[in-house]
């Protein structure tokens, strides 16, 4: 049996344990007050008549008035989390990127803060472990944008 299936089997948590590692070391973060916030707080830069026409890197202008329309109704409307659903849970990588280049350099923290959370509610099993095979499928489907992001 492999080392790797080992620690699977007996668990990393005792594992870390019986090393003296403190098995809580993945502190995952209270996201609550960015969630409540964070699609207020960007609203303002995805107004759809304000939109400027300069783009980044890998950013079709075309794809920021599109971002703009609906992030911007989704910031008017009773959904500000739905911002982070639509870039991150549901987007492409297309519009990671483009929102990357749309919103403030002070926001994009908070986004890697809901991006962080995330990563641990969708690959966190009910008995509270890791669970390997999600944490790949978590890492294939955003790869992307785990790139583009970080």
């Amino acid at each position: 049996m492999s080392e790797q299936q080992t620690g699977f089997d007996i668990g990393y948590e005792k594992r870390f344990e019986d090393a003296g590692i403190d098995p809580n070391i993945i502190i995952v973060p209270d996201v609550t007050q960015i969630k409540q916030t964070f699609g207020r707080d960007i609203g303002g830069y995805f107004d759809p008549k304000k939109v400027s026409k300069k783009a980044g890197k890998d950013v079709n202008p075309t794809d920021r008035k599109a971002m703009a329309t609906k992030i911007s109704s989704l910031t008017k409307g009773a959904d500000p989390e739905g911002v982070f659903d639509v870039v991150w849970k549901k987007g492409k990588l297309t519009n990671t990127q483009t929102f990357l280049d749309m919103i403030p350099e002070g926001k994009v923290k908070d986004f890697k803060s809901l991006i962080y959370k995330d990563f641990i509610d969708s690959n966190t099993a009910e008995d509270g472990n890791f669970d390997p095979n999600a944490i790949q499928k978590y890492l294939n489907k955003h790869t992307d944008g785990l790139i583009a992001v970080y």
